[in-house]
């Protein structure tokens, strides 16, 4: 018989929960994720996009599974020194992030 200690709330064991699994064996998320912010951005490159100022891109993206992937579009799909190029331009703003320079 497990003891409690004074004060500390008795828990009830926790229901199993379905979990989905691709062929690999990675985990698949039941419900997606909606990230506000991630839309808020993509909205702004289009608003971009649509006025003329944005004309190749080059993303990387984080899905909702947890799975990474990449598209390239316009002037980086075209032509690949742009998007690795848009794609060191990333690489080097997330560095001044992570080291405390982008502050």
């Amino acid at each position: 018989m497990a003891t409690q200690s004074v004060g500390q709330a008795k828990r009830r064991p926790r229901a199993a929960k379905l979990q989905l699994v691709r062929l690999n064996g990675a985990p698949v998320s039941a419900k997606p994720r909606l990230s506000q912010d991630t839309v808020r951005c993509l909205r702004a490159l289009l608003k971009d996009a649509e006025a003329g100022k944005v004309v190749g891109i080059s993303v990387g993206c984080l899905m909702s599974d947890g799975q990474p992937t990449y598209s390239f579009g316009g002037e980086a799909q075209r032509h690949p020194d742009v998007a690795a190029a848009l794609s060191s331009t990333v690489m080097h703003g997330a560095m001044r992030r992570i080291f405390g320079e982008d502050e």
